[in-house]
């Protein structure tokens, strides 16, 4: 029993003893890493800021290299000092400044061995950057726009080109599901004109889409619900123009094309079902357009 206790004693006397080295050296570490700081010799500091950026500790390397950039702003060693800078902000979340950092060395020091490397961090970052696919999409558009840049500029290192595709087609993945989404919601909130315009677009500008048949059906649905929805008819110089009956018509259309498109599709019991109604109401208006 006494032994357990002083085990226990013992383990708990060790475990004090090894925080009041770690707390010590780590003031001690501080100590000297704040004297660093304020010296004044630029050749150690440029070495201390190596080894920290050696070692992936980004931001101790981070203080002295901006402190270095100060002082060799315009000589030879600020190529190296901006690379490393914009490395340091990278690895420690500061995106959009790890974004300038990089363009700028690519502009500053075109023919750097750096260079290429440069202005693709500066386009991955605007990646990195991107919104999400229920926000804007601004930060997506310029991140393609970049991506590509970088592939007209260096279409010879075949692995960054296929990394930077491989972004892109992310991106436009992002950019396709929010026109869908888009879209979508006109045709939720019944404003049935601008669902069918919008999703003609999507089918336009992403004729890849995943839901293409889905779009298809929703715009022979929209056609016949704005049919529905419509006044029976409208008189424009004398003439009875049938409203209804234009819509129904293209209702018709999108059936005929959705059914030559899709002829094995999961929505066509129920696209054939609004071809029916569709028929009937054509047939009651032409009923009408005799009588009168």
């Amino acid at each position: 029993m006494i032994l357990t206790y002083f085990c226990c004693l013992m383990r708990k006397v060790f475990f004090l003893l090894f925080l009041i080295v770690i707390v010590f050296t780590q003031t001690q570490c501080n100590s000297a890493y704040k004297k660093l700081l304020k010296g004044t010799d630029m050749t150690v500091k440029m070495a201390a800021a190596d080894n920290y950026y050696s070692k992936k500790d980004f931001a101790h390397a981070l203080q002295l290299y901006e402190q270095l950039a100060n002082f060799y702003f315009g000589q030879p060693e600020d190529e190296k000092i901006q690379y490393c800078l914009g490395y340091c902000n990278y690895n420690l979340g500061s995106l959009d400044l790890a974004s300038y950092i990089f363009k700028t060395y690519s502009e500053n020091y075109p023919n750097s061995k750096h260079a290429e490397d440069a202005f693709y961090m500066y386009a991955y970052c605007h990646y990195l950057n991107s919104q999400g696919v229920d926000l804007d999409q601004g930060s997506t558009i310029k991140a393609i726009d970049e991506l590509q840049v970088y592939i007209n500029m260096y279409p010879s290192n075949a692995q960054r080109i296929t990394e930077a595709n491989a972004l892109i087609d992310k991106l436009r993945a992002n950019l396709t599901m929010k026109a869908y989404k888009n879209a979508k919601l006109y045709y939720q909130i019944e404003d049935y004109k601008a669902a069918i315009v919008s999703f003609r677009n999507v089918l336009k500008d992403y004729p890849d889409i995943e839901q293409k048949e889905e779009i298809d059906f929703i715009i022979l649905k929209s056609h016949y619900l704005l049919a529905l929805n419509s006044a029976d008819e409208a008189i424009i110089d004398g003439i009875y123009r049938k409203l209804k009956k234009e819509r129904l018509e293209n209702s018709i259309e999108a059936y005929q094309l959705f059914k030559e498109t899709w002829p094995q599709s999961k929505y066509m019991v129920d696209a054939a079902i609004i071809y029916k109604k569709t028929q009937q109401s054509l047939e009651s208006i032409n009923k009408i357009s005799i009588n009168n």
